[in-house]
């Protein structure tokens, strides 16, 4: 059964340590602040992460199906209906849910206006991300998938939680050099983030994606004109922080 999933404090990249003072002119501004998040707790299997960012049109959804994998969805913008075991439920802005392999069910924009979600799947070897009900009736407009980044073969030694957030970089925001406590991909929605590591910067924009291991040192940094939206999905084992600064 589907519930609304409690927004958990996770600390992420908001910490005094990392505000950069905003009193002097030539100073950044503070960065970066996160817009939504989401979490699937007590996970433990070996996969490949699956990131869709999902857009759909008023009346688009997808029929009635399963996935091969735990997912975890969150809508970004508008709002989505769930319909599961014949109940609707609407699910906003902000707001997200999780699915297991066995839940059976349907996903479409009833709204007058365009939504659009993240949905991750973490998907054993050889599941499909969605596979349709044999009897299935097809929807009349279908949801476009506009962008798309995969993590391949995690092993993740136990049990750990999937955790998402949503990102928004002013020009000038950055995070110093940091690791992540478990493995992540991050995706640009917009704008564009560059990447430090090993003393090397890349730049990544909309529909770009990279990954990150624990012990990477790096840091991110939106050096546009514009400002920046990243979504990040992070696999924490039990006790680990999505986020640690490293001192100098």
């Amino acid at each position: 059964m589907f519930q609304r999933a409690v927004k958990i404090t996770i600390l992420l990249f908001i910490m005094a340590s990392i505000v950069l003072a905003a009193t002097a002119q030539d100073q950044p501004p503070e960065g970066p602040t996160i817009t939504h998040q989401a979490a699937y707790p007590d996970i433990q299997m070996t996969f490949t992460e699956v990131q869709l960012i999902i857009d759909f049109e008023p009346g688009a959804g997808f029929p009635l199906h399963t996935h091969g994998g735990p997912t975890l969805a969150l809508v970004l913008d508008g709002e989505i209906t769930l319909r599961q075991n014949g109940t609707d439920t609407v699910y906003r802005a902000g707001e997200s849910w999780t699915e297991t392999p066995a839940d059976v069910h349907t996903a479409f924009n009833a709204s007058d206006a365009p939504a659009r979600v993240l949905a991750t799947f973490l998907l054993p070897p050889g599941a499909e991300a969605l596979t349709p009900e044999a009897d299935a009736e097809m929807p009349a407009v279908a949801p476009a998938i506009t962008y798309q980044a995969v993590f391949p073969d995690i092993t993740m030694d136990g049990i750990f939680s999937e955790n998402q957030a949503v990102l928004e970089f002013q020009p000038g925001a950055g995070i110093p050099p940091h690791v992540h406590g478990g493995p992540t991909l991050a995706l640009v929605l917009d704008g564009e983030i560059t990447l430090r590591q090993n003393g090397e910067d890349v730049i990544y924009t909309a529909g770009q994606s990279w990954t990150e291991m624990p012990g990477d040192v790096h840091e991110a940094f939106n050096s546009g004109d514009t400002p920046a939206h990243v979504v990040a999905t992070f696999l924490l084992p039990p006790g680990a922080e999505a986020t640690t600064l490293q001192s100098n």
